[in-house]
């Protein structure tokens, strides 16, 4: 059962690792519940829960080595792997084999005590995905029948509605697509406008003048860079644009504009 999942998109024969029966990928993370207690009240105020990071538990077994001192060896080298120069738990990327269009980004996260049978060892693996929302592996425009990185055993739906390289020289509307749940997209922009608002679901931020800039405005990390630099000083307002799952209407208006737009969507999942 060696192909169950991937490590940073490496197979674990590998390492001689292979993954053993009943491995653990909890079908939603564990919830985060804001309970407002008032004395005298029965129960409690609900004051809205959120989703808490996602643990993952892997049952995991070292193929026969020759010796002991081969065991000793392949387990050193998956833990070296887990490790960062320093000997720190490093981000890696886990995609489960059955589940192939999308991937958790996680790190060890406990304790990995082996058990030793002579020439093998057994071990569980604990992992943590601080983000316990599986991303797409691939973005939204990437989604047509000419990709070389979708397959039909992915779950993607075609015709998804992608902004790439739209050119914006007036005010208008463009839809942009998201599937599953909500997120906030990377908004590419290329040439010249004054004063240019995006707008969205009751959302907005504005852009000032500007010239034969590159923006690229990253919803999710809340960064703005212009020409390569840092350039959120630039933006006015404080919200960032969210997609709802299905389509979305995006309105941008302003003077002098002629620019081209592209919005770059990376659908998440449970």
């Amino acid at each position: 059962m060696n192909d169950i999942l991937t490590l940073d998109d490496s197979d674990l024969s590998e390492f001689d690792l292979m993954v053993l029966a009943d491995h653990d990928n909890p079908l939603l993370p564990g919830t985060r519940d804001n309970l407002l207690e008032v004395p005298g009240m029965h129960g409690a105020h609900d004051m809205g829960s959120i989703m808490g990071t996602k643990p993952f538990n892997i049952p995991m077994g070292i193929r026969p080595q020759k010796s002991y001192a081969d065991l000793r060896y392949k387990a050193d080298q998956f833990t070296k792997f887990i490790l960062d120069p320093y000997g720190h738990p490093r981000e890696i990327k886990l995609m489960y084999n059955y589940n192939p269009d999308r991937y958790y980004m996680v790190k060890y996260s406990g304790q990995l005590p082996i058990q030793r049978l002579v020439s093998m060892g057994k071990f569980n693996l604990p992992l943590r995905a601080a983000n316990p929302m599986a991303q797409s592996k691939v973005l939204t425009h990437e989604i047509n029948w000419d990709s070389e990185k979708v397959t039909m055993d992915d779950s993607y739906l075609f015709g998804t509605v992608a902004v790439e390289d739209v050119q914006i020289k007036s005010n208008q509307t463009v839809q942009a697509w998201a599937n599953w749940y909500a997120v906030r997209p990377t908004i590419l922009i290329t040439g010249s406008g004054s004063n240019v608002t995006f707008s969205a679901n009751g959302k907005s931020f504005s852009l000032k003048n500007f010239s034969n800039a590159t923006f690229e405005i990253k919803g999710d990390t809340y960064t703005v860079t212009k020409n390569g630099a840092n350039g959120f000083s630039q933006k006015v307002g404080k919200q960032f644009l969210d997609l709802l799952p299905g389509l979305n209407d995006v309105q941008i208006t302003g003077d002098n504009m002629d620019f081209t737009l592209s919005i770059r969507v990376r659908d998440q999942h449970m």
